[in-house]
Parts: C-alpha cells; structure tokens; sequence
C-alpha cells in the first residue's frame, strides 16, 4: 500500500515538474543547418549543441541564457585571450542569428573535448560568458 502511494506521489510529482519546465524554444532568423554553417565557417567544429535555459531567480520567460557546446573544435588556438575573442566572434555570429535576441542576457559558449570509448564519453570544456550588451 505505501509503496503504491509513494509511485503515484512520485509520478504526480514528475509531471508537475515537466509542466513547469521554464525552457524556451530554440528559434532561429534562418534554418539551423546555416546557423551551424556560419559558424564552422569562424571555426571548423564536428558538433554543436544549442541550449536555452532561464537565469536562476528571474521572471518567467524573461531573462535567458543561450549556451552554444562547440565540440571537438579543430585548430583552436592555445592562448586563452585568442580563445575568449574567437567565443566572442561566434557568439556575436549567433546573436545576430536568433529570434528577439533582447531575450537572452548571456551568452555562453563552451569549446568541449569529448573523448568517446568502449565504456564511457568524457567531456572537458573551456566556457565563456558574454552579456547581450558587450556583444
């Protein structure tokens, strides 16, 4: 019996939480596959992964941070000033490629490595935040 209740609080508890998920849509002012194509057109990259996520504490559907994962990126550069200015380039690329850019108050852009093997995927990244003003 209590085992029973505990499945339906914690299922009751799963979907109220998928109903109050704050993420926004990913939306483009062209088609994603060119938005991909500018930006390995900056820096040749194997994957990129868009992410849309609030700020902690902020309104609902106000305040957002698009975080770009560029992975496996090739021939980036050692120096971290080179590395922040080429996140800026992208992350510029990108904020003049979304929808209502006034949405989104950061823009973060993480260079992963991601190793894959037999057993496991490891990433490690580099991450660098932009404000929607300095960009």
């Amino acid at each position: 019996m209590i085992s029973r209740f505990l499945f339906i609080f914690l299922f009751f508890c799963g979907i109220v939480s998928c109903l109050n998920n704050k993420t926004k849509d990913i939306e483009f002012n062209d088609s994603i596959a060119n938005v991909k194509n500018a930006i390995n057109s900056i820096n040749p990259v194997e994957e990129i992964e868009f992410e849309i996520n609030p700020i902690p504490g902020s309104a609902q559907d106000l305040h957002f941070i698009f975080t770009t994962k560029l992975i496996n990126c090739h021939d980036l550069p050692s120096n971290n000033d080179s590395l922040r200015i080429l996140g800026k380039r992208i992350a510029l690329e990108i904020k003049q490629k979304v929808k209502d850019p006034g949405n989104y108050e950061k823009f973060d852009i993480l260079f992963v490595t991601r190793i894959d093997n037999a057993f496991a995927t490891k990433d490690s990244y580099v991450g660098y935040h932009y404000s929607s003003e300095e960009l």
